[in-house]
């Protein structure tokens, strides 16, 4: 979970430094990462959201399906979304001190709004994109991609429920290989 969480603020120089298990866990996201990228549904949803967001499109569509993962959580993990999520808080606040200092800002962020349960409401996806759009060195227009979500649900969903099995597949392989 540490190592899941750290991968994108550690580089790939730092990855041969890091204890197995966070390696381990590294690598995973990476690999996560780069199956979705390349997934026919996941390319689908890009090319749908492209008109809006133009190159944003990836990260928008990332949020999306943070989004409906949220919404259908128990239909892939056995506990409550937020009991889960709050196991990941403590988790993350235990080990403090070996997170990358990047990495701090965000999971204050994370904690203080419980993110990882409000991934579920529109709202909740709204502010994601308001804070989002602030960041973006130009004009995102990620703050209304609330509404594309909204325009777009069916089709996304679908894309979304089409993908995810295959990455929980391609995940298991990938942890049982490693």
């Amino acid at each position: 979970m540490l190592g899941n969480y750290m991968g994108d603020f550690i580089k790939a120089s730092e990855v041969e430094n890091l204890p197995a298990e966070i390696k381990k866990g590294v690598l995973l996201h990476r690999f996560i990462d780069e199956y979705t990228d390349n997934h026919q549904e996941v390319l689908k949803s890009k090319e749908l959201v492209r008109p809006y967001f133009k190159k944003y499109s990836p990260v928008v569509i990332d949020i999306f399906y943070d989004h409906f993962l949220a919404l259908n959580w128990e239909k892939f993990h056995h506990e409550k979304l937020d009991v889960y999520a709050q196991k990941v808080y403590v988790l993350l606040e235990n080990n403090k001190l070996i997170l990358p200092t990047k990495s701090l800002r965000f999971l204050q962020y994370l904690t203080q709004n419980n993110m990882l349960v409000n991934y579920k409401t529109i709202q909740g996806m709204e502010k994601v994109f308001q804070r989002m759009s602030y960041r973006a060195s130009f004009n995102s227009g990620m703050e209304k991609a609330h509404v594309t979500l909204q325009k777009h649900f069916d089709e996304l969903e679908m894309h979304f429920n089409s993908f995810f099995p295959d990455l929980d597949k391609a995940c298991k392989l990938h942890i049982a290989n490693s």
